[in-house]
């Protein structure tokens, strides 16, 4: 997350003092987060504007709310991998309408309707809210810290329900309560200052140097026959190159993709390019719905929608690998469901064998971390293991000789290895005709040490080993693909062993 850290004496050189104690600037985007979230997770913003009666309207950002007991044909989409409906013109806790009258009213309408009045005074008292009966009544005058370091005039407003605003002279609205909800300001981007906490720019995503590297595991599969028709693989990324201009950047990478069971290794180099433009993913804007299906592609109250249209609702999370990093993401709540899908022309979304449901994670200077994809009989998923930053290392990175499994100097003669798949006992069979050092060990998929079968022992003809994968271990050796490294005098090598059930 991006820290503001322009003090606010440079903000009243560039703002215009009529538009003190406004609630929400037309001109300004405010991040929020609510009370069970640690990081941002609301935008508002205002979309358009127009005029009533003279005066003028703010329309403000929509976003999606779930709507599993909502009318399916009005406003709302079928998302299937979640078995609900969801509604994609909700509007947020600000409603939709913000109507600035001329007594220094300001109207917020749509699902519901309350006044607020910024110039109000200490102890002057208004109709909040006609349809409940709620009054408003200004408590308390303030000069306090609105963002880290950045103080600035401050009034509450005390509803008759016992909840409270909390308005600030030149940054709006920064407390808002609901009755079972409660919105804080964590962050403003005014379009030319930016203050406290707002969400990661193209190029805190993107920031990768030569010699970064990205390690994914993934699976893949297709309704495919015969079989095999699946597999796990590991995909690992080098950056070997980067040019970079004022509005975008490239990306050699060396790539190593290793299947696990069936599909071998494949060893490639290719170039990556991302566009700094507004419609990006990760240009998005936290619960900010974008390029939205046109309304008159609706039908039935399911989205028809062409492949060119994609629409998302966005949040940001702690990242797994640590607090300090975040994700923007259109994963929500758990696993792979989400909202965001692509089909073909006049087909229904997620109702349809022929439309795509995809997921994916972006995290600052990891770029894309995590990809999911599914559609009718075939999927790919994916999700970062381990990075290298400037030197580094950060989860998992398995060397390049065990995936690339490099064997080519090893004589199958000197050692049988047996049998393979293995349920429990090992055997390590050499054949060698004189004494010889070897070294032998087992590493998991991920590169780390599960066993030293010998280390620097050495080995008479006809010597033999066993590795009893349950009874000498209490059963940790879990099912799974497992590489056995070893040197046998001048012979070295890497053999595959899958550890069955």
């Amino acid at each position: 997350m991006k820290t503001g850290t322009i003090f606010l004496i440079l903000f009243f050189q560039t703002t215009i003092f009529a538009q003190n104690w406004m609630p929400v600037n037309p001109d300004y985007t405010y991040f929020y987060k609510n009370e069970t979230d640690e990081l941002i997770s609301n935008t508002v913003k205002t979309d358009s504007t127009s005029f009533s009666s003279g005066n003028p309207v703010y329309y403000l950002n929509p976003v999606v709310s779930f709507c599993d007991t909502c009318d399916p044909y009005i406003q709302v989409c079928f998302n299937g991998a979640m078995n609900f409906y969801f509604n994609r013109f909700s509007p947020n806790f600000l409603q939709k309408e913000v109507h600035q009258l001329s007594n220094g009213k300001y109207w917020f309408t749509n699902t519901a309707n309350f006044v607020l009045l910024p110039n109000s005074t200490i102890n002057q008292t208004w109709i909040y809210d006609t349809i409940n009966n709620i009054t408003a009544l200004v408590t308390e005058l303030d000069f306090s810290d609105v963002f880290n370091g950045v103080a600035d005039s401050t009034k509450i407003i005390t509803l008759s329900n016992g909840k409270e605003i909390i308005l600030s002279k030149n940054f709006g609205i920064i407390k808002f309560q609901e009755p079972d909800k409660e919105f804080l300001l964590v962050g403003v981007n005014t379009g030319s200052a930016v203050f406290g906490v707002t969400p990661p720019t193209f190029w805190d995503y993107f920031d990768f140097n030569i010699g970064d590297v990205f390690q994914h595991n993934g699976s893949a599969g297709n309704g495919s026959y015969p079989p095999p028709n699946w597999d796990i693989y590991t995909l690992k990324i080098r950056i070997t190159s980067r040019e970079q201009t004022e509005n975008s950047v490239k990306f050699g990478r060396h790539i190593i993709k290793h299947w696990v069971y069936f599909g071998g290794t494949y060893v490639y180099n290719d170039t990556v390019f991302f566009q700094n433009s507004p419609d990006n993913f990760v240009n998005q804007l936290p619960n900010n719905l974008f390029n939205m299906c046109e309304y008159d592609t609706w039908s039935s109250g399911l989205c028809a929608m062409t492949s060119t249209n994609i629409f998302s609702t966005l949040f940001f999370q702690p990242f797994g690998f640590s607090d300090e990093l975040t994700t923007i993401s259109n994963f929500r709540d758990y696993g792979y469901s989400n909202l965001v899908g692509t089909c073909v022309e006049n087909e229904n979304l997620l109702g349809s064998l022929d439309c795509e449901i995809y997921g994916i994670h972006f995290t600052e200077g990891l770029g894309q971390t995590s990809y999911s994809l599914t559609g009718f009989e075939y999927y790919d998923n994916w999700n970062i293991q381990g990075y290298v930053k400037n030197g580094d290392t950060t989860g998992i990175i398995t060397p390049d000789e065990i995936l690339l499994g490099l064997d080519e100097k090893f004589s199958n003669q000197l050692l049988q290895i047996f049998p393979n798949p293995v349920n429990q006992n090992l055997f390590f069979s050499f054949s060698t005709d004189h004494p010889t050092s070897a070294t032998i060990q087992i590493f998991d998929l991920q590169g780390r040490l599960v066993k030293t079968i010998s280390e620097n022992e050495t080995i008479f003809a006809g010597g033999e080993k066993t590795w009893d994968l349950k009874n000498q271990y209490g059963n940790l050796v879990q099912p799974g693909v497992y590489f056995c490294r070893f040197t046998l005098g001048e012979d070295s090598g890497t053999q595959k062993i899958i550890v069955s059930q």
